[in-house]
């Protein structure tokens, strides 16, 4: 699944004209995100001003950092970003709420479109396989194996015919 971070930056009040337009672009960027991820200064702890901003943000991860010099609550992530501890664990947190929140489940295919076009590729590889097996030229084949080519790009767009079709050509020796 892809996924866009955007490093922005920090949620305060205060500083100068320019600092405070980068505070607005950042708290709007946060407002648009699926997810935010909230850093705090453990050192410094989760301040009113945090709980303030996390409460106007939707949904929030909240992440500790400086975990190698303060300590930070046991039921709460905490990475060190100078030498890279918890990092793993916060990348294995986002997988899963990413996973649960945008993910199809296993097997599933969203709509009729998508149903659709599996069923065609399906059917048009099994005639392939058919035609081969009962000694069609490889021709007749070819013929199969577009249908399914096709439904397959029309299913995910990363195929494309013309790509499927130059392997074809590539690996077998077909008359005009």
């Amino acid at each position: 699944l892809p996924v866009t971070l955007a490093d922005t930056a920090g949620l305060r009040e205060g500083g100068d004209a320019v600092e405070e337009i980068g505070i607005a672009r950042a708290r709007e960027a946060a407002l648009q995100a699926d997810l935010v991820i909230y850093l705090i200064d453990a050192s410094d702890g989760m301040s009113p001003e945090d709980c303030a901003e996390i409460e106007q943000l939707g949904e929030v991860l909240v992440v500790y950092n400086k975990a190698d010099v303060a300590t930070v609550p046991t039921d709460e992530l905490s990475i060190s970003a100078q030498f890279g501890a918890g990092v793993d664990q916060l990348l294995q947190s986002l997988d899963l709420i990413v996973r649960s929140r945008f993910a199809a489940p296993e097997g599933a295919l969203v709509n009729e479109r998508q149903r659709g076009a599996v069923t065609e590729c399906t059917l048009a590889l099994e005639a392939a396989v058919a035609g081969l097996d009962s000694g069609l030229d490889e021709e007749l084949v070819l013929v199969d194996l577009y249908a399914a080519s096709t439904a397959l790009g029309r299913l995910t767009g990363a195929i494309t015919t013309d790509e499927v079709l130059g392997q074809i050509f590539g690996s077998f020796c077909i008359g005009k």
